[in-house]
């Protein structure tokens, strides 16, 4: 079975086993949280800057026991299409882990897609960082991995795709891959000016969103995003909302926030949130 290569190993994350496995090992809790978690919302930037918010999202789900994993992620513009992994898997530092090809047939059928395969495939990091802390704890899992642009019509995908994910499984969990404010010059984006006073703003900016993925407002996220610039893949943000309330979650937790301007500084900083399902 073809695999698909990663492209961030050893820059992002680290490249070699041992060290993947060392550091996830550095970020464990090994705490089982005292609810089910459905899945979560994790962040994508190199392991450094948010590597341990995901890693713990994914942990906490890997206590529900789940036996199949949907990802949600990719940065994308209004009015794309669709994006599935379709064919074989992907290579991890960890091992391979491998798609449902069945699934992503059967979730993909009745809207227009582009399927990704090992080959051809668009370069992507919000599902890649994702995939060694998914191995890692969640060991020889199937995959269904799909980008959603920030339409409406990908929440209508997420309920239909969960709804088809149940027939075949019996305990999946769901993760939505987003990162928050992009902030300064790097990102064109300056409204609340420089230095502390600008990151506090953006602290607040990112509470915005962070309430919608709490209390799973899942209709609001995207129209936020849009008018807030407060996550960058709210489509994947908002289907992942959706599909976690069509496998019974209630509520959003947030396990952390963080920026990266806590670990490097700078005019230009990205905010950071973990949020648990339950």
């Amino acid at each position: 079975m073809k695999l698909r290569k990663p492209l961030l190993a050893g820059q992002w994350y680290p490249g070699s086993k041992y060290e993947c496995e060392e550091l996830i090992s550095s970020f464990r809790k090994n705490k089982k949280p005292d609810n089910k978690i459905f899945g979560g919302i994790v962040p994508h930037a190199g392991w450094i800057f948010s590597g341990e918010i995901a890693s713990h999202v994914i942990e906490a789900a890997s206590y529900s026991d789940p036996d199949v994993v949907v990802v949600f992620g990719m940065h994308m513009h209004p009015g794309s299409a669709l994006r599935i992994m379709a064919r074989g898997g992907y290579e991890t530092p960890l091992g391979p882990l491998m798609v449902d090809e069945g699934l992503a047939e059967s979730v993909a059928e009745k809207y227009s897609v582009i399927y990704e395969t090992p080959e051809n495939f668009e370069p992507d990091n919000t599902i890649e960082v994702q995939l060694p802390f998914i191995k890692y704890f969640m060991g020889d899992i199937p995959l269904l991995c799909v980008g959603l642009p920030p339409d409406d019509s990908s929440l209508n995908f997420a309920v239909e795709a969960l709804k088809i994910v149940q027939s075949r499984y019996n305990n999946p969990v769901i993760i939505g891959s987003t990162d928050l404010t992009h902030y300064g010059p790097a990102y064109g984006f300056m409204p609340f000016g420089s230095g502390i006073a600008a990151v506090n703003a953006v602290k607040e900016n990112d509470a915005e969103m962070i309430k919608l993925f709490e209390t799973m407002d899942s209709g609001k996220i995207i129209k936020k995003a849009l008018a807030l610039q407060n996550a960058c893949c709210p489509g994947a943000a908002a289907g992942a909302v959706a599909g976690a309330q069509e496998l019974g979650a209630v509520k959003g937790v947030m396990s952390e926030y963080g920026t990266s301007y806590e670990k490097a500084g700078g005019q230009s900083f990205v905010g950071y949130a973990g949020v648990c399902f339950e």
